[in-house]
């Protein structure tokens, strides 16, 4: 037992745990010294929301987990609203509050409002801690809970009496198995596995619907591996995009709102949907109308909470998805598990929707029409960034387009995109920049999103961060009721700042501005000049996108 401060054993702990940044909002009890003084580079952003966002980014590229730090009273409020987008998203951010000391509590003191109950509907677990005896335990556990299971962000409370009165305190320690996720992964219990192999092996026409839980796990060669030994079809959540190339024969594509036609397509014709690591919530399944509810549906998540809680299931499987699946291959396998008779025709039927899709898609994205459309931005987005790249796209229009039409090439974590959050993408691509070391990290972001947050391109300038923003700018934040007479000159803020900006009005320039970007080695915005019809509503392109399917509506029930 060593007698030292709460800041001495939190910034111990959080080294323990191999913290290599604290995204924060300065304030009276966020206890910089000491966390510096563990080789902790602390990052002063703008706004606590914005270092919800930056932690979160980290986390997602990382794998670790992001923590961010704010103030009391107002700052915890912000703090809280930026992590809603890691509660949809199963990232795991750790986030630290400091409050007022306990005698001051409902006593009106200054930006005393209470700091825990806005925290409860998007944290895993949330707890406030009034002494320095149990400061360095609590945040422990905090890691614990944020990157097992199905990982999420947590939030402790630290009163100022926590974090600067001293307590005997057993030396900090952290277990190497909660740096990452996931942190303990689970097998499935084998009937279970026996039971969901008997319903793939029975299936005539099944597709597999892969989240973002198949993503955290790293379990996209065994998806590929279970594709190929039944040459099922593979469809993607937003969030999952990545965990199969999307030129893998049998990759068809995202599902449900923000999709592909050629996915829907396919699951509403399918007899058996496997969800791996997806929720099954209205984004992935089109408001729950694909598949249609007299589907079977076989599913495998980590967390048991969301088995069967929109669809019927005909099996199931809670377990980790990487292990899960290794066992339901090994089983399917020892069941000399083949193909389903026909599927021959089916591949093809597959390869000729595709090749259908792609093709117009090859069309749209050669425009050369002025202002420049979605499509072309994409294409040359695609031609700028590797496979081992990372584009961070905004929520709305700007997921839409990439899921439409950004290629991914290789499986892993090169694709992330906010579920819900505008303005989310920018913030949260300076912390996966941090985490990418030499990848490019490319931002798609809108001109209502940048709004949003465009203080903190002074952050990445402060930093030296070289994240890219591309900015969609069709001067009416895609809703074609608020329009502007010009466009706001976000490349000139860019200048101002300190970084690199350009803008960008036709599409035989987007290639040059996108490289010199790079190139300078800033942070840097493009500011893109884009066509206010097709961006302002991103449903448009999904709606030419199905039109060709034979006896497809142009607009499907759920749109």
């Amino acid at each position: 037992m060593t007698k030292v401060t709460g800041a001495k054993a939190i910034a111990q702990t959080l080294k323990a745990h191999n913290v290599e940044y604290v995204f924060y909002i300065f304030g009276y009890g966020v206890p910089v010294r000491e966390l510096a003084a563990e080789g902790i580079t602390m990052v002063l952003t703008r706004n606590e929301k914005c270092a919800a966002y930056m932690a979160d980014g980290y986390a997602r590229i990382s794998q670790k987990p992001g923590v961010a730090w704010g103030y009391r009273g107002p700052g915890s409020v912000n703090l809280a609203a930026g992590l809603a987008d890691a509660y949809w998203s199963s990232s795991p951010v750790i986030a630290l509050t400091s409050a007022t000391q306990k005698t001051h509590v409902h006593r009106d003191s200054y930006q005393g409002i209470p700091d825990i109950r806005h925290f409860d509907e998007v944290t895993k677990w949330n707890v406030d801690v009034p002494t320095p005896d149990i400061a360095g335990e609590c945040l422990r556990n905090g890691f614990q809970i944020a990157t097992s299971g199905c990982p999420g962000p947590v939030h402790i409370n630290f009163h100022a009496n926590a974090i600067y009165q001293e307590a005997d305190i057993t030396d900090p320690f952290g277990d190497k198995a909660y740096h990452k996720i996931p942190a303990k992964r689970v097998r499935p219990d084998p009937e279970d596995t026996k039971t969901v192999a008997k319903a793939l092996v029975e299936a005539r026409r099944p597709v597999i619907v892969a989240g973002q839980g198949a993503l955290i796990s790293g379990a996209w060669d065994e998806v590929i591996q279970l594709a190929d030994l039944l040459k099922i079809p593979v469809a993607t959540s937003n969030t999952g995009k990545g965990v199969i190339p999307d030129a893998h024969p049998l990759a068809i594509g995202v599902a449900g709102l923000y999709s592909k036609a050629t996915a829907n397509k396919m699951i509403q014709d399918s007899d058996l949907v496997f969800y791996i690591g997806c929720k099954t919530g209205n984004m992935a399944t089109g408001n729950w109308t694909t598949p249609t509810p007299d589907t079977t549906v076989v599913q495998l998540d980590i967390d048991p909470e969301f088995i069967g809680r929109n669809y019927k299931t005909a099996a199931t499987m809670v377990c980790d998805a990487k292990l899960g699946l290794q066992d339901l291959i090994a089983t399917l396998k020892q069941l000399k598990a083949k193909p389903p008779k026909g599927y021959q025709s089916r591949l093809t039927e597959v390869a000729d929707l595709m090749k259908q899709w792609n093709d117009e898609a090859a069309a749209a994205m050669s425009s050369d029409a002025k202002p420049i459309t979605g499509h072309r931005l994409i294409k040359e987005i695609r031609n700028a960034l590797t496979p081992h790249d990372i584009l961070v796209t905004d929520t709305g229009s700007e997921t839409i387009w990439s899921s439409l039409f950004y290629e991914v090439v290789m499986s892993g974590h090169n694709y992330i995109c906010a579920s819900g959050s505008l303005g989310w993408s920018f913030p949260a691509a300076i912390g996966a920049k941090l985490a990418a070391g030499d990848r490019k990290v490319l931002n798609l972001i809108g001109d209502g999103g940048i709004g949003y947050h465009i203080g903190e391109f002074e952050t990445a300038v402060r930093y030296n961060v070289p994240v890219v923003a591309v900015v969609l700018n069709n001067m009416s934040w895609a809703q074609p009721r608020e329009t502007l007479t010009e466009p706001v000159g976000f490349s000139k803020v860019a200048q101002a700042f300190g970084g690199f900006g350009a803008r960008v009005e036709h599409p035989e320039n987007i290639a040059d501005a996108l490289k010199e970007a790079f190139d300078s080695g800033k942070p840097a915005i493009i500011d893109v000049v884009v066509d206010r019809g097709t961006n302002g509503s991103g449903y448009a392109a999904m709606r030419a996108s199905r039109s060709w399917i034979p006896g497809a509506p142009t607009k499907l029930p759920f749109m």
